[in-house]
């Protein structure tokens, strides 16, 4: 029996792609670890000073969110997938690796501003 990502190559090539992208994430995230200081800018949608600060283990929540929503899209593209909605399966991908990228991007960012 064939495998639900396999019947569609642009599909499965768009998760893997979103994983290692997470995967390079969560790579920088134990990279930069140690040269990051104890609190870090975080929540950038509250006023500016200490309430944007949050203990450095919080810059794990990126990949984490990113990983949490590239699963949360695969199960629904497979779902629309085995109804052969195509479209909607690959839009699920995208999405999912858009927003892979603007979580690497806003990490990189994070670290660039305080390192």
């Amino acid at each position: 029996m064939e495998k639900p990502l396999t019947k569609d190559s642009l599909l499965g090539k768009l998760f893997w792609l979103s994983l290692l992208v997470i995967l390079a994430e969560i790579a920088t995230c134990f990279l930069k670890k140690s040269s990051l200081p104890a609190a870090i800018p975080l929540y950038y949608s509250r006023p500016w000073g200490a309430n944007q600060l949050a203990p450095q283990i919080f810059i794990f929540l990126i990949p984490a969110i990113s990983l949490a929503f590239l699963l949360l899209n695969l199960a629904f593209s497979l779902t629309f997938l085995k109804k052969n909605e195509r479209f909607l399966a690959r839009t699920g991908a995208a999405f999912s690796l858009s927003f892979s990228l603007l979580g690497l991007i806003t990490l990189l960012k994070i670290i660039s501003i305080i390192t």
